[in-house]
């Protein structure tokens, strides 16, 4: 039977008004409540009555969802918390990465370079060798975490999220460039890293990649000798592709123009549809959206928050002021779990929890890729006169 909503909210209503009638009698009925209504005018009894009903049954029916919203909320921070907790580790392992890419150190079951980016950086918690997160560790991050330099909390057009951690290659490509403006899809090197490196003196990007420049001369090799017996591609179409020169939306006034009876009309339409959703791509568009995610946070703070007083625009200094209770909550959020998560189940011996259950499965065993390209490397080492292994 389909979902009658109209019907579900007439029963709804029903309901709220006979609690409220209910619990109006009893009120006015029941001898427990006489005596101390006995102190007040009667009239102003029976107003009390009617009020206190109506906010009995409006708590009895709203307060749940708002329980269960606040619930959500605090265990969403939780969440939010734990993952960052393991940026700590990211941070160790990048600098692990670097020592072993320059033949520092060796590590156990790391053959190859790409499975710091294609591998451990999904399952930091799975990584023996790296050293436990201390409580001084949980310390530095937080004061990052409430600090400027974290731009990659909460909504709006300032804010940068990290979405890579392990990139070594291309961070230290975009680090070292002369202009880092011609680097193609650049990698930043983590707001998280630089705050770490400023505090506790570490220098990335001053080792040699010895690993990794050995790795791509193997892996060159390797493809030179695939295309000396690779299948060559048919020669390309001379013609030009159909979009090639044009942007999309003046190819189909061009089309339209030519082919369409009514192309005045066509053309007038999207005229008028584009005129209606510009402003959706907008910087405004963009602070609007923010500050509609910000809002109901800021709504349900716990105390009077001051906006700043600098902020150009008064949309951003709401959702600046949002982002930093984001923050702040976060902030309190992380000792928490670092307590409560983090070192009960390393003291009492469990299973460390991964940083996010619904990606960190599909990574626990490593993408057949990486065989390929070891088997790739191992050519390339064998075609230039070396063992076919990874010594190197």
């Amino acid at each position: 039977m389909a979902y009658d909503y109209h019907a579900h909210a007439a029963e709804e209503a029903d309901k709220y008004s006979q609690l409220v009638r209910d619990t109006a009698h009893q009120l006015r009925s029941d001898p427990a409540y006489q005596p101390y209504f006995e102190g007040y005018d009667p009239a102003s009894v029976e107003v009390f009555i009617q009020r206190y009903a109506a906010n009995k049954a409006y708590w009895l029916k709203q307060g749940p969802t708002h329980l269960r919203w606040r619930i959500h909320a605090a265990s969403e921070f939780r969440t939010q918390a734990y993952e960052r907790l393991w940026e700590i580790q990211q941070k160790k392992l990048f600098d692990v990465q670097e020592r072993w890419r320059a033949g520092e150190i060796e590590l156990p079951g790391v053959s190859i370079s790409r499975q710091f980016s294609y591998h451990f950086e999904h399952i930091p918690h799975r990584l023996d060798w790296l050293p436990p997160i201390t409580a001084a560790e949980v310390a530095l991050y937080r004061d990052y975490l409430l600090s400027d330099d974290c731009r990659d909390v909460g909504y709006g057009p300032n804010v940068r999220h990290t979405h890579e951690w392990q990139n070594y290659e291309d961070m230290r490509e975009l680090a070292l460039a002369a202009n880092p403006k011609a680097v193609f899809d650049p990698t930043p090197y983590p707001d998280w890293y630089r705050y770490y490196d400023a505090r506790t003196g570490t220098r990335p990007f001053q080792r040699p990649d010895h690993r990794g420049e050995r790795e791509a001369f193997y892996r060159g090799l390797a493809r030179a000798e695939r295309n000396k017996t690779a299948t060559p591609y048919p020669p390309p179409d001379p013609r030009p592709s159909w979009l090639q020169g044009k942007p999309g939306l003046d190819l189909f006034a061009e089309f339209a123009t030519r082919f369409e009876a009514d192309s005045a009309d066509l053309l007038a339409l999207r005229a008028a549809y584009q005129r209606g959703t510009d402003h959706r791509l907008s910087t405004d568009s963009n602070l609007t959206d923010a500050l509609v995610l910000n809002v109901p946070l800021l709504l349900d703070a716990q105390e009077r928050l001051p906006l700043d007083d600098d902020a150009p625009d008064w949309r951003q200094a709401v959702i600046d002021l949002g982002n930093r209770l984001r923050k702040t909550l976060l902030a309190v959020a992380l000792e928490e779990v670092y307590e409560d998560e983090y070192l009960l189940r390393l003291q009492t011996g469990l299973a460390l929890a991964p940083p996010d259950p619904d990606q960190s499965a599909e990574w626990e065993k490593e993408d057949g890729w990486l065989d390929d390209l070891r088997a790739n490397i191992l050519r390339g080492r064998e075609l230039n006169g070396e063992p076919r292994d990874f010594n190197y």
